[in-house]
This record gives C-alpha cells, sequence and structure tokens, in this order.
C-alpha cells in the first residue's frame, strides 16, 4: 500500500542489491506471473502500519513504468533465513 491507503502491489521477493542493500520486489498485474511487472525499492522506505506493509510516495502506476527487475545483474535472492527489519508505525 502508499501513504494514501491504495493497493500499488504485492511483495514477490526479498533481494540483495550489489550495494549489499536489501530490496523488497513488489510486483503488480499480470496474469499467473506472466506480464507481471516488478520493482525493487530500499527496505528503508517500508514499514509496517496494522497489518499492511506500506511504501510512500509510490503509485501503482510507478511499477507499471518502472524497468521489469526480472534481468538486473548483480542482485541475488535473500537466504530463506536471512531477517529483514521493518519500522513499525503506530
Amino acid at each position: 500500500y502508499n501513504g494514501r491507503g491504495e493497493r500499488v502491489g504485492g511483495v514477490d521477493r526479498i533481494i540483495l542489491g550489489p550495494d549489499n542493500r536489501q530490496y523488497l520486489v513488489v510486483g503488480e498485474g499480470g496474469f499467473l506471473g506472466i506480464g507481471r511487472d516488478r520493482a525493487a525499492f530500499p527496505i528503508e522506505r517500508f514499514w509496517v502500519q496494522g497489518d499492511r506493509l506500506v511504501i510512500r510516495g509510490v503509485t501503482q502506476d510507478d511499477i507499471e513504468n518502472i524497468d521489469d527487475l526480472s534481468n538486473v545483474d548483480g542482485f541475488q535472492r535473500v537466504g530463506a533465513n536471512d531477517r529483514a527489519n521493518l519500522r513499525i508505525l503506530q
């Protein structure tokens, strides 16, 4: 969700960038994974508010218009036992 309460997509995975920072890959649209738009954002841009994961300043159109990250070199999946820390907004 964004700061206005609009659903912008779902988290597909967590990846580790070439800068050694964690990124959340947000996906939107598509059918059975085909044609899905994906964009990666630094984990620091997200927080938890109630039962929602929120990122400020992003719309569904932004996700659709950002280059797809499925073939980006230098990114790797985070291990199954690695942790991702998110801020909680109360």
